[in-house]
């Protein structure tokens, strides 16, 4: 009878602790299979042209956005500061999520307050940099050292897609 009920209570605390440390470990063993299998580095900037029915470095893409992706690592490099232009006439947004790919940051060009935007990311706890321009940038506190930025760019118009590419070619990362 002893036998059976610490198997029970083994087995009814292990099943709980399996599972959340299943859902916890996962995303992140997922953004890293994925770094490593595309051969992305971290702190670079990675821009895709309009995704076609093959495309699948985006997970279900929309045909009409151009996107940007950036995996970052904050234990590299203490800080990074992303600047962009911002289109004139169509949608624009930015994404940040953690290294357990929960969104915790976005703004698109409607909510910004410039057609440049400057963005400072810090790992939260940590203070910018006194010389920063605090009225032309917004400073975003990363909760864990990896994570993922993604840009989303919609294209309007097929035609002008060179103003598009030179929309999305000035998402940088400033050195």
């Amino acid at each position: 009878m002893k036998k059976i009920s610490l198997f029970f209570i083994v087995f009814f605390l292990a099943l709980p602790l399996g599972y959340y440390s299943f859902l916890y470990f996962l995303p992140y063993y997922i953004m890293s299979e994925v770094a490593r299998r595309k051969q992305l580095t971290y702190n670079q900037v990675y821009h895709q042209s309009l995704p076609t029915d093959a495309s699948r470095a985006i997970v279900l893409p929309n045909p009409d956005f151009m996107y940007s992706i950036v995996l970052y690592d904050l234990s590299q490099k203490e800080s990074l500061l992303i600047q962009s232009n911002l289109p004139d006439s169509s949608y624009w947004s930015v994404g940040f999520y953690d290294g357990n790919t929960s969104n915790y940051w976005v703004k698109n060009d409607q909510q910004l307050k410039s057609k440049k935007v400057k963005i400072l990311l810090l790992l939260k706890g940590k203070h910018p940099p006194k010389d920063i321009d605090a009225a032309n940038t917004e400073v975003v506190y990363a909760p864990t050292p990896k994570g993922i930025i993604l840009t989303r760019l919609l294209v309007l118009d097929k035609k002008n897609l060179s103003y598009f590419d030179a929309i999305q070619k000035s998402f940088v990362i400033v050195p």
